[in-house]
């Protein structure tokens, strides 16, 4: 994942959470410690998440459950920093509707907090667009899996 235009997108995107950080006198905490900041994608939802299948019930819920024709729900998600991760305390969650539907690659996830930090700010919360696709009822064969892919700037193939 080519994290570079993630870099500039984000920059303009959270530079006034960034200046206004730094005009704060040092004795007053800062309000943006738990901010959510808008990560403004290019629309090609593009971007893997991992371990859906072990949150099929909250993907269901959140997207109105399995259909014949299958689901395309388009979302936002929230990119959570768990360091208290046990398997990797570098982990990235992704919530939808306040619901854990998968993480991060440990690769994305690395990047992700990387550009964070970049921009001036490595505890800010990020929100993107996601698309929860799939869940085609087949009938006695049981319901497909739903998957989510998430609207992030600049992804190399």
């Amino acid at each position: 994942m080519d994290m570079g235009i993630f870099l500039i997108v984000s920059v303009a995107a959270l530079g006034t959470v960034c200046v206004a950080r730094k005009r704060l006198p040092k004795k007053v905490p800062s309000p943006v410690a738990n901010m959510r900041g808008e990560l403004p994608g290019p629309g090609t939802y593009r971007v893997d998440i991992i371990g859906e299948s072990r949150y099929q019930d909250a993907l269901r819920e959140i997207a109105g459950g399995n259909t014949v024709d299958g689901v395309e729900k388009f979302v936002k998600a929230v990119l959570v920093l768990e360091d208290g991760n046990q398997f990797d305390p570098m982990a990235v969650r992704v919530d939808i509707d306040g619901k854990t539907v998968g993480y991060l690659s440990r690769e994305n996830a690395r990047q992700y907090r990387a550009q964070l930090t970049k921009v001036g700010d490595p505890r800010l919360t990020g929100l993107c667009g996601a698309v929860i696709r799939g869940g085609r009822d087949q009938g006695r064969q049981g319901a497909g899996h739903l998957g989510v892919k998430l609207d992030l700037p600049s992804i190399s193939l």
